[in-house]
């Protein structure tokens, strides 16, 4: 069964066999990479996993995705906090996800 997706400015549409998914960006809280795969994580917390890199998958997403480590990106939109000293960003949704060293200098440029 082949995933594909397809973008336009608001919104992505995932195809999953022969079903649509049409999700906004505005939904989309993190996208991380889990056992090769590309899984977006929603407001609510339903998961749609994709067959595809995180960096080919990241190409499709707005600026407000800021990817903070190897295996993660998160949307910028949903930080409630970032914790400088124990490197981590809470997110609306109350996940919270480890920042790398690299990136916390990149994300400390974006405050």
């Amino acid at each position: 069964m082949k995933n594909r997706s397809m973008v336009n400015e608001e919104c992505i549409y995932f195809k999953r066999g022969t079903e649509i998914i049409r999700t906004e960006y505005s939904k989309i809280c993190y996208v991380q990479v889990k056992e090769y795969m590309v899984q977006i994580v929603m407001d609510e917390g339903e998961i749609i996993s994709q067959w595809q890199s995180l960096k080919e998958f990241q190409l499709k997403l707005p600026d407000y995705f800021v990817k903070i480590s190897r295996s993660k990106v998160v949307n910028w939109d949903k930080v409630v906090s970032i914790d400088k000293k124990s490197r981590n960003v809470k997110l609306i949704d109350g996940s919270e996800h480890q920042i790398s060293f690299r990136k916390l200098q990149e994300i400390g440029r974006l405050i």
